[in-house]
Protein backbone atom coordinates (compact mmCIF):
# COMPACT_ATOMS: atom_id res chain seq x y z
CA UNK A 1 0.00 0.00 0.00
CA UNK A 2 1.56 3.44 -0.56
CA UNK A 3 1.46 6.00 1.44
CA UNK A 4 -1.39 8.69 2.23
CA UNK A 5 -1.27 12.59 2.59
CA UNK A 6 -3.47 14.81 3.28
CA UNK A 7 -3.01 18.42 1.45
CA UNK A 8 -4.79 21.26 3.57
CA UNK A 9 -6.68 23.13 0.71
CA UNK A 10 -9.08 25.81 3.03
CA UNK A 11 -8.10 27.06 6.16
CA UNK A 12 -5.18 29.31 8.11
CA UNK A 13 -2.72 26.16 7.50
CA UNK A 14 -3.59 25.94 3.48
CA UNK A 15 -0.72 24.70 1.41
CA UNK A 16 0.73 22.53 3.99
CA UNK A 17 0.94 18.49 2.82
CA UNK A 18 0.67 15.95 5.95
CA UNK A 19 2.38 12.89 5.16
CA UNK A 20 0.89 9.60 6.60
CA UNK A 21 2.65 6.44 8.12
CA UNK A 22 1.12 3.07 6.80
CA UNK A 23 1.28 0.07 9.47
CA UNK A 24 4.06 -2.88 9.44
CA UNK A 25 2.92 -5.24 6.88
CA UNK A 26 4.12 -8.10 9.22
CA UNK A 27 2.58 -6.83 12.67
CA UNK A 28 -0.93 -5.72 11.06
CA UNK A 29 -1.36 -3.02 13.55
CA UNK A 30 -2.60 0.40 12.76
CA UNK A 31 -0.86 3.65 13.64
CA UNK A 32 -3.33 6.34 15.30
CA UNK A 33 -2.70 9.87 13.50
CA UNK A 34 -3.69 12.68 15.27
CA UNK A 35 -5.46 15.80 14.55
CA UNK A 36 -6.34 19.19 16.20
CA UNK A 37 -4.85 21.99 17.48
CA UNK A 38 -2.91 20.45 20.18
CA UNK A 39 0.84 19.93 19.99
CA UNK A 40 1.37 16.33 20.17
CA UNK A 41 -0.81 15.90 17.01
CA UNK A 42 1.27 14.89 13.87
CA UNK A 43 -1.36 16.88 11.57
CA UNK A 44 -1.43 20.22 13.54
CA UNK A 45 -3.61 22.76 12.48
CA UNK A 46 -4.00 25.93 13.49
CA UNK A 47 -8.16 27.05 13.12
CA UNK A 48 -9.36 27.92 16.39
CA UNK A 49 -12.79 26.29 15.49
CA UNK A 50 -10.51 22.93 15.47
CA UNK A 51 -10.46 20.73 18.96
CA UNK A 52 -6.99 20.32 21.01
CA UNK A 53 -7.77 16.73 19.98
CA UNK A 54 -9.97 16.84 16.74
CA UNK A 55 -9.80 13.31 15.02
CA UNK A 56 -7.69 10.66 14.58
CA UNK A 57 -6.81 8.32 11.52
CA UNK A 58 -6.07 5.41 12.01
CA UNK A 59 -3.26 3.85 9.00
CA UNK A 60 -3.45 0.29 8.64
CA UNK A 61 -1.90 -2.24 6.24
CA UNK A 62 -4.18 -1.61 3.54
CA UNK A 63 -6.71 1.54 4.32
CA UNK A 64 -7.16 4.24 6.32
CA UNK A 65 -10.00 4.96 8.65
CA UNK A 66 -10.82 7.95 10.18
CA UNK A 67 -13.11 8.72 13.35
CA UNK A 68 -13.63 12.16 15.62
CA UNK A 69 -13.31 11.99 19.00
CA UNK A 70 -15.75 14.00 20.52
CA UNK A 71 -14.95 17.16 18.88
CA UNK A 72 -16.69 20.22 19.68
CA UNK A 73 -17.80 20.93 16.04
CA UNK A 74 -17.80 17.61 14.38
CA UNK A 75 -15.71 16.03 11.65
CA UNK A 76 -17.15 15.83 8.21
CA UNK A 77 -16.04 13.93 5.22
CA UNK A 78 -17.19 14.95 1.92
CA UNK A 79 -19.97 17.43 3.43
CA UNK A 80 -21.46 14.11 5.57
CA UNK A 81 -20.94 14.49 9.50
CA UNK A 82 -18.98 11.47 10.73
CA UNK A 83 -21.17 9.34 12.76
CA UNK A 84 -18.79 6.54 13.14
CA UNK A 85 -15.26 5.19 12.03
CA UNK A 86 -14.93 6.33 7.88
CA UNK A 87 -12.95 4.51 5.48
CA UNK A 88 -10.52 7.29 3.50
CA UNK A 89 -10.80 6.57 0.03
CA UNK A 90 -8.60 8.98 -2.69
CA UNK A 91 -9.76 12.31 -2.99
CA UNK A 92 -12.04 12.44 -0.11
CA UNK A 93 -12.67 15.77 1.59
CA UNK A 94 -12.29 16.14 5.35
CA UNK A 95 -13.73 19.48 7.01
CA UNK A 96 -12.71 19.93 10.73
CA UNK A 97 -13.48 23.44 11.88
CA UNK A 98 -12.78 25.93 9.49
CA UNK A 99 -10.47 23.61 7.80
CA UNK A 100 -10.71 21.17 4.27
CA UNK A 101 -8.27 18.70 4.00
CA UNK A 102 -7.67 16.84 0.71
CA UNK A 103 -6.77 13.27 1.39
CA UNK A 104 -4.77 11.21 -1.52
CA UNK A 105 -3.68 7.74 -2.01
CA UNK A 106 -2.37 7.08 -5.20
CA UNK A 107 -2.30 3.48 -5.47
CA UNK A 108 -1.90 1.41 -8.79
CA UNK A 109 -5.10 -0.43 -8.01
CA UNK A 110 -3.38 -3.04 -11.43
CA UNK A 111 -6.41 -1.74 -13.96
CA UNK A 112 -3.61 -1.39 -16.72
CA UNK A 113 -2.49 -4.87 -16.81
CA UNK A 114 -6.18 -5.83 -17.10
CA UNK A 115 -6.19 -5.16 -21.39
CA UNK A 116 -4.53 -6.62 -24.24
CA UNK A 117 -4.99 -4.75 -27.49
CA UNK A 118 -5.18 -7.47 -30.20
CA UNK A 119 -5.48 -7.13 -34.09
CA UNK A 120 -4.28 -4.93 -36.60
CA UNK A 121 -4.70 -1.20 -36.99
CA UNK A 122 -5.05 -1.86 -40.48
CA UNK A 123 -7.81 -3.16 -40.31
CA UNK A 124 -11.20 -2.55 -42.24
CA UNK A 125 -13.13 -0.33 -39.14
CA UNK A 126 -15.97 -0.92 -40.64
CA UNK A 127 -17.69 -4.27 -40.29
CA UNK A 128 -21.00 -4.74 -38.53
CA UNK A 129 -21.17 -1.25 -37.12
CA UNK A 130 -25.01 -0.25 -36.49
CA UNK A 131 -24.30 3.24 -36.08
CA UNK A 132 -21.47 5.49 -36.10
CA UNK A 133 -22.25 9.44 -34.59
CA UNK A 134 -19.92 11.86 -36.43
CA UNK A 135 -16.75 13.80 -35.07
CA UNK A 136 -17.53 16.42 -32.48
CA UNK A 137 -21.36 14.98 -31.36
CA UNK A 138 -20.26 14.59 -27.84
CA UNK A 139 -20.65 18.51 -27.94
CA UNK A 140 -24.33 18.00 -27.80
CA UNK A 141 -26.92 17.41 -25.50
CA UNK A 142 -27.25 13.47 -24.98
CA UNK A 143 -30.76 11.54 -25.45
CA UNK A 144 -32.36 9.87 -22.96
CA UNK A 145 -31.32 6.68 -21.13
CA UNK A 146 -34.44 5.66 -19.55
CA UNK A 147 -36.21 8.48 -18.19
CA UNK A 148 -34.95 12.28 -17.68
CA UNK A 149 -34.87 12.36 -14.17
CA UNK A 150 -32.41 9.19 -14.87
CA UNK A 151 -30.17 10.83 -17.88
CA UNK A 152 -30.20 14.38 -15.33
CA UNK A 153 -28.58 12.29 -12.28
CA UNK A 154 -26.28 10.21 -14.69
CA UNK A 155 -24.47 13.82 -15.97
CA UNK A 156 -24.90 15.80 -12.72
CA UNK A 157 -22.42 12.52 -11.33
CA UNK A 158 -20.35 12.75 -13.81
CA UNK A 159 -19.53 16.18 -13.53
CA UNK A 160 -19.48 16.02 -10.07
CA UNK A 161 -16.58 13.13 -10.62
CA UNK A 162 -15.05 15.34 -13.53
CA UNK A 163 -14.73 18.34 -10.85
CA UNK A 164 -13.48 16.19 -7.97
CA UNK A 165 -9.74 16.93 -6.37
CA UNK A 166 -7.18 14.65 -7.81
CA UNK A 167 -3.64 14.01 -8.99
CA UNK A 168 -4.24 11.01 -10.28
CA UNK A 169 -5.19 10.27 -13.65
CA UNK A 170 -5.86 6.50 -13.26
CA UNK A 171 -7.92 6.91 -10.38
CA UNK A 172 -10.07 9.67 -11.82
CA UNK A 173 -10.79 7.62 -14.74
CA UNK A 174 -11.87 3.94 -12.82
CA UNK A 175 -14.36 6.44 -11.31
CA UNK A 176 -15.63 7.85 -14.83
CA UNK A 177 -16.09 3.77 -15.53
CA UNK A 178 -18.13 2.79 -12.49
CA UNK A 179 -20.52 5.33 -13.57
CA UNK A 180 -20.44 4.72 -17.60
CA UNK A 181 -20.98 1.07 -17.02
CA UNK A 182 -23.80 2.16 -14.57
CA UNK A 183 -25.68 4.45 -16.46
CA UNK A 184 -25.16 2.18 -19.99
CA UNK A 185 -25.40 -0.80 -18.06
CA UNK A 186 -22.62 -2.56 -19.58
CA UNK A 187 -20.44 -5.30 -17.95
CA UNK A 188 -16.64 -4.24 -18.44
CA UNK A 189 -14.74 -1.00 -19.63
CA UNK A 190 -11.68 0.44 -20.50
CA UNK A 191 -9.95 3.94 -20.80
CA UNK A 192 -6.88 4.06 -23.41
CA UNK A 193 -5.37 6.93 -23.66
CA UNK A 194 -2.56 8.41 -26.04
CA UNK A 195 1.08 8.85 -25.47
CA UNK A 196 3.28 11.23 -26.58
CA UNK A 197 3.40 9.50 -29.68
CA UNK A 198 -0.01 9.20 -30.48
CA UNK A 199 -0.17 5.20 -29.90
CA UNK A 200 -3.21 3.97 -27.66
CA UNK A 201 -2.20 2.96 -24.66
CA UNK A 202 -4.55 1.24 -21.68
CA UNK A 203 -4.71 3.88 -18.97
CA UNK A 204 -7.77 2.42 -16.55
CA UNK A 205 -9.85 -0.76 -16.37
CA UNK A 206 -13.16 -1.68 -14.96
CA UNK A 207 -15.70 -4.89 -14.71
CA UNK A 208 -19.03 -4.78 -13.11
CA UNK A 209 -18.30 -7.95 -11.04
CA UNK A 210 -14.85 -6.34 -9.73
CA UNK A 211 -15.54 -2.62 -10.27
CA UNK A 212 -15.07 -0.55 -6.74
CA UNK A 213 -15.61 2.69 -7.22
CA UNK A 214 -13.96 5.47 -4.89
CA UNK A 215 -17.61 5.90 -2.84
CA UNK A 216 -17.01 2.44 -1.53
CA UNK A 217 -13.63 2.37 -0.58
CA UNK A 218 -11.63 1.52 -4.01
CA UNK A 219 -10.36 -1.35 -5.75
CA UNK A 220 -9.21 -4.01 -3.02
CA UNK A 221 -5.70 -4.56 -3.09
CA UNK A 222 -6.78 -8.39 -1.72
CA UNK A 223 -9.18 -9.26 -5.30
CA UNK A 224 -8.07 -12.37 -7.27
CA UNK A 225 -6.90 -10.75 -10.80
CA UNK A 226 -9.06 -10.95 -13.70
CA UNK A 227 -8.68 -12.16 -17.29
CA UNK A 228 -7.35 -9.50 -19.74
CA UNK A 229 -9.66 -7.39 -21.19
CA UNK A 230 -9.64 -7.92 -25.16
CA UNK A 231 -10.31 -4.73 -26.86
CA UNK A 232 -10.80 -4.63 -31.10
CA UNK A 233 -7.32 -2.27 -31.87
CA UNK A 234 -9.12 -1.52 -35.44
CA UNK A 235 -12.04 -0.10 -33.61
CA UNK A 236 -9.82 1.73 -31.05
CA UNK A 237 -7.74 3.50 -33.57
CA UNK A 238 -10.86 4.25 -35.87
CA UNK A 239 -12.22 6.18 -33.22
CA UNK A 240 -9.24 7.76 -31.78
CA UNK A 241 -8.10 8.91 -35.41
CA UNK A 242 -11.65 10.12 -37.23
CA UNK A 243 -13.44 11.37 -33.62
CA UNK A 244 -16.27 8.75 -34.69
CA UNK A 245 -18.18 7.12 -31.81
CA UNK A 246 -18.91 3.34 -32.35
CA UNK A 247 -21.71 0.97 -31.49
CA UNK A 248 -21.52 -2.57 -33.04
CA UNK A 249 -23.87 -5.10 -32.57
CA UNK A 250 -23.20 -8.89 -32.87
CA UNK A 251 -19.30 -8.95 -32.79
CA UNK A 252 -19.86 -12.79 -34.23
CA UNK A 253 -20.41 -11.54 -37.41
CA UNK A 254 -18.08 -8.05 -37.08
CA UNK A 255 -15.29 -8.80 -39.52
CA UNK A 256 -12.83 -6.96 -37.23
CA UNK A 257 -13.51 -9.32 -34.39
CA UNK A 258 -11.39 -12.70 -35.64
CA UNK A 259 -12.89 -15.71 -34.01
CA UNK A 260 -9.92 -17.33 -33.10
CA UNK A 261 -8.74 -14.14 -31.19
CA UNK A 262 -9.20 -14.47 -27.56
CA UNK A 263 -11.68 -11.35 -27.55
CA UNK A 264 -14.39 -14.20 -29.02
CA UNK A 265 -13.02 -17.05 -26.39
CA UNK A 266 -14.88 -14.59 -23.84
CA UNK A 267 -18.02 -14.10 -25.82
CA UNK A 268 -18.28 -9.85 -26.50
CA UNK A 269 -21.33 -9.81 -27.95
CA UNK A 270 -22.00 -5.68 -28.06
CA UNK A 271 -19.93 -3.30 -27.78
CA UNK A 272 -19.29 0.72 -27.51
CA UNK A 273 -16.08 3.26 -28.47
CA UNK A 274 -16.20 6.76 -28.29
CA UNK A 275 -13.63 9.36 -28.48
CA UNK A 276 -12.74 11.21 -25.33
CA UNK A 277 -12.44 14.59 -26.79
CA UNK A 278 -10.79 17.49 -24.78
CA UNK A 279 -10.72 21.05 -25.73
CA UNK A 280 -8.41 21.16 -28.07
CA UNK A 281 -8.04 17.39 -29.21
CA UNK A 282 -8.69 13.75 -28.52
CA UNK A 283 -7.03 12.41 -25.73
CA UNK A 284 -8.06 8.60 -26.44
CA UNK A 285 -11.07 6.29 -26.25
CA UNK A 286 -13.37 4.49 -23.81
CA UNK A 287 -14.55 0.97 -24.63
CA UNK A 288 -17.44 -0.79 -22.74
CA UNK A 289 -18.64 -4.13 -23.91
CA UNK A 290 -21.65 -6.59 -22.88
CA UNK A 291 -20.65 -10.61 -22.94
CA UNK A 292 -23.00 -13.58 -23.57
CA UNK A 293 -24.71 -15.11 -20.72
CA UNK A 294 -22.81 -18.31 -19.37
CA UNK A 295 -24.31 -21.18 -21.10
CA UNK A 296 -25.76 -19.40 -24.50
CA UNK A 297 -23.90 -19.39 -27.88
CA UNK A 298 -22.60 -15.80 -28.91
CA UNK A 299 -23.76 -16.68 -32.32
CA UNK A 300 -27.36 -17.08 -31.50
CA UNK A 301 -29.06 -13.89 -32.16
CA UNK A 302 -30.25 -11.54 -28.63
CA UNK A 303 -31.67 -8.96 -28.44
CA UNK A 304 -29.92 -5.99 -28.36
CA UNK A 305 -28.52 -3.84 -25.17
CA UNK A 306 -27.37 -1.19 -26.68
CA UNK A 307 -28.86 1.95 -28.63
CA UNK A 308 -28.26 5.25 -30.17
CA UNK A 309 -29.16 6.34 -26.68
CA UNK A 310 -26.55 4.65 -24.64
CA UNK A 311 -23.72 6.11 -27.00
CA UNK A 312 -24.80 9.43 -26.79
CA UNK A 313 -24.68 8.80 -23.39
CA UNK A 314 -21.28 7.76 -23.23
CA UNK A 315 -20.44 10.66 -25.62
CA UNK A 316 -21.19 13.06 -22.72
CA UNK A 317 -19.13 10.95 -19.80
CA UNK A 318 -16.23 10.93 -22.27
CA UNK A 319 -16.44 14.33 -22.99
CA UNK A 320 -16.56 14.82 -19.05
CA UNK A 321 -13.49 12.68 -18.48
CA UNK A 322 -11.66 14.42 -21.39
CA UNK A 323 -11.98 17.57 -19.79
CA UNK A 324 -10.63 16.08 -16.70
CA UNK A 325 -7.48 14.40 -17.90
CA UNK A 326 -6.44 17.70 -19.17
CA UNK A 327 -7.33 19.31 -15.85
CA UNK A 328 -5.17 17.02 -14.00
CA UNK A 329 -2.33 17.32 -16.65
CA UNK A 330 -2.23 21.10 -16.45
CA UNK A 331 -2.47 20.92 -12.74
CA UNK A 332 0.53 18.77 -12.28
CA UNK A 333 2.48 20.86 -15.17
CA UNK A 334 1.97 23.81 -13.18
CA UNK A 335 3.20 22.06 -9.49
CA UNK A 336 5.88 20.94 -11.42
CA UNK A 337 6.87 24.40 -13.11
CA UNK A 338 6.39 25.66 -9.45
CA UNK A 339 8.63 23.39 -7.81
CA UNK A 340 11.49 24.03 -10.49
CA UNK A 341 10.30 27.97 -10.05
CA UNK A 342 10.97 27.92 -6.52
CA UNK A 343 13.91 25.82 -6.29
CA UNK A 344 15.71 28.03 -9.28
CA UNK A 345 15.07 31.00 -6.67
CA UNK A 346 16.06 29.23 -3.85
CA UNK A 347 19.38 28.72 -5.39
CA UNK A 348 19.81 32.27 -6.76
CA UNK A 349 19.10 33.31 -3.79
CA UNK A 350 21.44 31.21 -1.43
CA UNK A 351 24.10 32.09 -4.38
CA UNK A 352 23.95 35.77 -4.02
CA UNK A 353 23.87 35.43 -0.08
CA UNK A 354 26.85 33.03 0.00
CA UNK A 355 28.79 35.17 -2.66
CA UNK A 356 28.92 38.40 -0.71
CA UNK A 357 29.92 36.23 2.26
CA UNK A 358 32.61 34.74 0.33
CA UNK A 359 33.72 38.62 -0.55
CA UNK A 360 33.33 39.40 3.37
CA UNK A 361 35.71 36.39 4.25
CA UNK A 362 37.88 36.91 1.61
CA UNK A 363 38.42 40.55 2.11
CA UNK A 364 38.65 40.04 5.77
CA UNK A 365 41.87 37.25 5.33
CA UNK A 366 43.28 39.99 2.82
CA UNK A 367 43.53 42.58 5.54
CA UNK A 368 44.41 39.66 8.18
CA UNK A 369 47.60 38.65 5.39
CA UNK A 370 48.95 41.89 5.23
CA UNK A 371 49.01 43.00 8.84
CA UNK A 372 50.98 39.68 9.60
CA UNK A 373 53.37 40.49 6.71
CA UNK A 374 53.86 43.91 7.85
CA UNK A 375 53.80 42.29 11.33
CA UNK A 376 50.62 45.29 11.72
CA UNK A 377 48.94 43.53 14.88
CA UNK A 378 46.04 46.44 14.85
CA UNK A 379 45.26 45.73 10.80
CA UNK A 380 45.59 42.07 11.38
CA UNK A 381 42.96 42.44 14.12
CA UNK A 382 40.56 44.34 11.79
CA UNK A 383 41.07 41.52 9.32
CA UNK A 384 40.07 38.80 11.75
CA UNK A 385 37.05 40.69 13.00
CA UNK A 386 35.69 40.87 9.74
CA UNK A 387 36.67 37.28 9.25
CA UNK A 388 34.47 36.69 12.66
CA UNK A 389 31.62 38.87 11.54
CA UNK A 390 31.13 36.48 7.77
CA UNK A 391 31.62 33.35 9.57
CA UNK A 392 28.50 34.74 11.96
CA UNK A 393 26.73 35.54 8.90
CA UNK A 394 27.41 31.58 7.31
CA UNK A 395 26.44 29.89 10.66
CA UNK A 396 23.04 32.38 10.50
CA UNK A 397 22.15 31.63 6.57
CA UNK A 398 22.26 27.50 7.76
CA UNK A 399 20.87 27.48 10.75
CA UNK A 400 17.76 29.69 9.24
CA UNK A 401 17.87 27.34 6.44
CA UNK A 402 17.82 24.19 8.51
CA UNK A 403 15.30 25.63 10.30
CA UNK A 404 12.84 26.32 7.91
CA UNK A 405 13.28 23.23 5.58
CA UNK A 406 12.41 20.81 8.05
CA UNK A 407 8.62 20.59 9.86
CA UNK A 408 10.19 20.23 13.67
CA UNK A 409 7.43 20.03 16.89
CA UNK A 410 8.50 21.74 19.56
CA UNK A 411 10.08 20.83 22.67
CA UNK A 412 7.89 22.90 24.84
CA UNK A 413 9.06 23.23 28.87
CA UNK A 414 7.19 25.40 31.39
CA UNK A 415 9.93 28.58 31.91
CA UNK A 416 10.20 32.14 32.05
CA UNK A 417 10.06 33.84 28.81
CA UNK A 418 11.19 37.35 30.04
CA UNK A 419 14.78 35.36 31.17
CA UNK A 420 14.57 34.37 27.06
CA UNK A 421 14.01 37.44 25.90
CA UNK A 422 16.56 39.14 28.04
CA UNK A 423 19.24 36.87 26.57
CA UNK A 424 18.30 37.38 22.81
CA UNK A 425 18.38 41.16 23.25
CA UNK A 426 21.86 41.16 25.19
CA UNK A 427 22.75 39.29 21.77
CA UNK A 428 20.72 41.84 19.45
CA UNK A 429 22.85 44.71 21.46
CA UNK A 430 26.33 43.66 20.07
CA UNK A 431 24.78 44.23 16.49
CA UNK A 432 23.29 47.64 17.81
CA UNK A 433 26.57 49.36 18.70
CA UNK A 434 28.36 48.47 15.44
CA UNK A 435 25.81 50.24 13.94
CA UNK A 436 25.24 52.87 16.31
CA UNK A 437 21.68 51.87 17.07
CA UNK A 438 19.92 52.10 21.00
CA UNK A 439 18.14 49.38 22.29
CA UNK A 440 15.50 49.46 25.19
CA UNK A 441 14.51 46.72 26.94
CA UNK A 442 11.38 46.19 29.08
CA UNK A 443 11.19 42.73 30.35
CA UNK A 444 8.55 42.72 32.43
CA UNK A 445 7.56 39.69 34.45
CA UNK A 446 4.94 37.46 32.28
CA UNK A 447 3.13 34.08 33.76
CA UNK A 448 4.91 31.04 33.54
CA UNK A 449 4.56 29.99 29.58
CA UNK A 450 4.98 26.65 27.86
CA UNK A 451 8.00 27.05 24.94
CA UNK A 452 10.32 25.57 23.28
CA UNK A 453 13.73 28.28 24.92
CA UNK A 454 16.11 27.44 22.29
CA UNK A 455 13.52 28.06 19.07
CA UNK A 456 11.51 30.81 20.42
CA UNK A 457 15.44 32.32 21.66
CA UNK A 458 15.75 32.61 17.96
CA UNK A 459 12.86 33.89 16.62
CA UNK A 460 13.14 36.91 19.16
CA UNK A 461 16.65 37.22 18.04
CA UNK A 462 15.81 37.01 14.50
CA UNK A 463 13.34 40.20 14.68
CA UNK A 464 15.06 42.05 17.04
CA UNK A 465 17.76 41.92 14.50
CA UNK A 466 15.87 43.23 11.38
CA UNK A 467 14.55 45.85 13.84
CA UNK A 468 18.20 46.90 14.49
CA UNK A 469 18.89 47.00 10.65
CA UNK A 470 15.50 48.67 9.90
CA UNK A 471 16.12 51.44 12.60
CA UNK A 472 19.62 52.46 11.33
CA UNK A 473 18.39 52.34 7.84
CA UNK A 474 16.23 54.91 8.95
CA UNK A 475 18.83 57.14 11.19
CA UNK A 476 20.64 57.00 7.60
CA UNK A 477 17.67 58.33 6.34
CA UNK A 478 17.45 61.26 7.95
CA UNK A 479 21.08 62.01 8.01
CA UNK A 480 22.06 60.28 11.51
CA UNK A 481 18.87 61.29 13.88
CA UNK A 482 17.20 58.49 16.04
CA UNK A 483 17.70 55.52 16.02
CA UNK A 484 15.92 53.56 18.29
CA UNK A 485 14.62 49.79 19.22
CA UNK A 486 11.99 49.03 22.04
CA UNK A 487 11.44 45.85 23.54
CA UNK A 488 8.86 44.59 25.35
CA UNK A 489 7.56 41.37 27.07
CA UNK A 490 3.78 41.52 26.91
CA UNK A 491 0.97 39.23 28.77
CA UNK A 492 -2.76 39.54 26.69
CA UNK A 493 -4.93 38.17 29.92
CA UNK A 494 -8.29 37.93 27.24
CA UNK A 495 -6.96 35.42 25.00
CA UNK A 496 -4.28 33.83 27.88
CA UNK A 497 -1.39 34.35 25.13
CA UNK A 498 1.93 35.66 26.05
CA UNK A 499 4.62 37.34 23.71
CA UNK A 500 7.05 40.26 22.60
CA UNK A 501 6.71 43.99 21.11
CA UNK A 502 9.72 45.00 19.27
CA UNK A 503 9.04 48.62 17.82
CA UNK A 504 11.87 50.09 15.57
CA UNK A 505 11.79 54.02 14.33
CA UNK A 506 13.14 52.56 10.95
CA UNK A 507 11.22 53.63 7.58
CA UNK A 508 8.27 51.15 8.05
CA UNK A 509 6.57 48.41 6.56
CA UNK A 510 3.80 49.76 3.57
CA UNK A 511 0.95 47.91 4.52
CA UNK A 512 0.86 46.25 0.29
CA UNK A 513 4.32 44.83 1.92
CA UNK A 514 3.20 43.29 5.47
CA UNK A 515 2.32 39.50 4.43
CA UNK A 516 5.05 39.47 1.39
CA UNK A 517 8.06 40.73 4.17
CA UNK A 518 7.18 36.83 5.62
CA UNK A 519 8.31 35.27 2.69
CA UNK A 520 11.45 32.95 1.95
CA UNK A 521 13.63 35.24 0.42
CA UNK A 522 12.20 38.42 0.82
CA UNK A 523 14.95 40.69 2.41
CA UNK A 524 14.59 44.34 2.19
CA UNK A 525 18.13 44.45 3.78
CA UNK A 526 20.44 43.81 0.61
CA UNK A 527 23.22 42.32 1.16
CA UNK A 528 22.60 42.26 4.67
CA UNK A 529 20.17 39.66 5.30
CA UNK A 530 19.39 36.24 4.40
CA UNK A 531 15.75 36.79 3.62
CA UNK A 532 15.31 33.89 6.17
CA UNK A 533 15.18 35.57 9.48
CA UNK A 534 11.16 36.77 9.28
CA UNK A 535 10.08 33.51 7.80
CA UNK A 536 12.31 31.19 10.16
CA UNK A 537 10.41 33.53 13.06
CA UNK A 538 6.81 33.27 11.75
CA UNK A 539 7.74 29.57 11.53
CA UNK A 540 8.77 28.89 14.99
CA UNK A 541 5.99 30.94 15.68
CA UNK A 542 3.26 28.68 14.15
CA UNK A 543 4.65 25.83 15.55
CA UNK A 544 3.88 27.11 19.19
CA UNK A 545 0.56 27.83 17.97
CA UNK A 546 0.73 31.14 17.56
CA UNK A 547 1.75 34.16 14.60
CA UNK A 548 3.61 37.37 14.03
CA UNK A 549 2.06 40.18 12.84
CA UNK A 550 3.52 43.43 11.59
CA UNK A 551 1.59 47.05 12.00
CA UNK A 552 3.43 50.08 10.09
CA UNK A 553 3.79 52.32 13.73
CA UNK A 554 6.88 52.67 15.75
CA UNK A 555 8.75 54.38 18.28
CA UNK A 556 9.95 57.25 16.11
CA UNK A 557 8.33 60.71 15.72
CA UNK A 558 4.74 60.71 14.44
CA UNK A 559 5.40 57.28 15.34
CA UNK A 560 7.32 56.72 12.83
CA UNK A 561 8.42 53.17 12.37
CA UNK A 562 7.11 49.45 12.51
CA UNK A 563 6.29 47.09 15.33
CA UNK A 564 6.25 43.31 15.34
CA UNK A 565 3.97 41.07 17.71
CA UNK A 566 5.21 37.96 18.72
CA UNK A 567 2.41 35.73 20.61
CA UNK A 568 1.49 32.60 20.90
CA UNK A 569 -1.02 30.76 23.72
CA UNK A 570 0.60 30.38 27.27
CA UNK A 571 -0.75 26.66 28.31
CA UNK A 572 0.35 23.94 26.43
CA UNK A 573 -3.00 22.25 24.87
CA UNK A 574 -1.46 18.50 25.41
CA UNK A 575 0.03 18.78 29.27
CA UNK A 576 -1.88 19.24 32.69
CA UNK A 577 -0.70 21.93 34.49
CA UNK A 578 -2.84 21.83 37.54
CA UNK A 579 -5.67 23.97 37.52
CA UNK A 580 -4.72 25.81 34.55
CA UNK A 581 -5.53 23.76 32.00
CA UNK A 582 -7.93 24.99 29.71
CA UNK A 583 -10.55 23.02 27.80
CA UNK A 584 -11.86 23.46 24.35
Amino acid sequence: MTVGTLLVTVGPDSGRRFTLPTASHSAGETVPVGIGRGTANPVRLRDTEVSRRHAVIRCGERHYELSDIGSSNGTLVNGAKLDGPARLNDGDRVQVGRTTLLFSRPTSDGSRAGVSLIGSAHEDPVGATLSALPAGSGRRAPGPVGSAATTLQVLYRVTEEAVRPTLNTEQLLGRMLDLALEAVGAERGCVLLADGEGHLRPAARRDRDHARSDAIGGLDDSLPSVRPMPVSRSIADHVYSSGRAIRTGNAAQDSRFDPTQSIMAVGVKEALCVPLRGRDDVEGVMYLDTTADAGSSILSPLPERFTDDHLRMLLAVGRQAALAVEAVRYQSALVRAERLAAVGQTISALSHHIKNILQGLGGGGHLVKTGLDRQDEALARQGWEIVERNQNRILHLVTDMLTFGKDRRPELKRGDFAATVADAVGLARARAAEVGVEVELDAAAVPPAWFDADAMHRAVLNVALNAVDAAAEGRDARGGTGGLVRISTAHWPESDYVGVNISDDGPGVPPHRAEAIFEPFESGKGSKGTGLGLAVSRKILREHGGDITVENQGVGEENRGATFHLAWPRHDDDRAVGSETQAD
